[in-house]
């Protein structure tokens, strides 16, 4: 697979857009003319890794107009990443989506990153910058990027609390997803949408969960624990 990916082209995107263009015209006409009346109507958002082999309408089956997405290194959602807020602001308040969902996956190179930083004997905690990638500049945007998830794992690898996994990289990488959770459920979008729904609003955000995508099995799995709803 490899091999094949990197002998593709620039023009492998627009022929193969034609072609699956011209397959959908032939297996179902009025596709394209249906997409656009009268808007999107996405019934998930969908916050996951920018990795290549998780892309989420080819591993769920489902087509154009189901999920909205935001997608960037290790599936994270940083308090104060404007991008990432504003993507659930609006998918939440102006599309009315009734899901989210944040999904990690096996194999992460961004988790598999920040468990090697959190082994590192002179890896220590209370340093600023957190450094992920030794060999990057400590401000880099990696290592930026990547902190608070190497925290995450350097809090693991010292906590006696019971955990699911004895691989330490899927417990990070499920550990992860659920730091994520809480912090999307601490967002003053998600707070004013839970309220509108417990005093009757119904077409409002219903839930938030957590997901694991194994790349060798091609499952979806739902994290245990994982499924918020609006408090009440």
């Amino acid at each position: 697979m490899s091999e094949l990916t990197h002998k593709l082209t620039e023009s492998d995107l627009v022929s193969g857009n034609q072609e699956w263009e011209k397959h959908k015209h032939e297996i179902e006409p009025d596709f394209f003319r249906a997409q656009v009346a009268p808007s999107q109507a996405p019934t998930f958002l969908w916050f996951g890794c920018s990795d290549s082999r998780v892309a989420e309408a080819t591993i769920t089956g489902l087509g154009p107009g189901v999920i909205f997405v935001q997608r960037n290194i290790a599936n994270q959602f940083l308090p104060d990443d404007i991008n990432a807020l504003s993507v659930l602001a609006y998918a939440v308040d102006v599309l009315k989506v009734p899901h989210v969902v944040v999904v990690g996956h096996t194999d992460c190179g961004g988790a598999r990153a920040s468990l090697g930083a959190a082994r590192r004997e002179d890896f220590d905690p209370a340093d600023r910058p957190v450094v992920t990638l030794p060999n990057e500049d400590p401000e880099a945007p990696l290592n930026r990027w990547l902190a608070s998830q190497t925290l995450l794992a350097h809090s693991l690898q010292v906590s006696s609390k019971p955990h699911n996994h004895s691989d330490p990289l899927a417990r990070l990488t499920e550990a992860n997803v659920l730091m994520q959770i809480d912090n999307i459920c601490n967002t003053e979008t998600v707070k004013k949408a839970w309220a509108k729904r417990n005093s009757g609003h119904a077409h409002t955000l219903e839930s938030i969960s957590g997901y694991i995508y194994d790349i060798e099995a091609g499952k979806l799995l739902r994290i245990e624990g994982s499924l918020r709803h609006p408090p009440h």
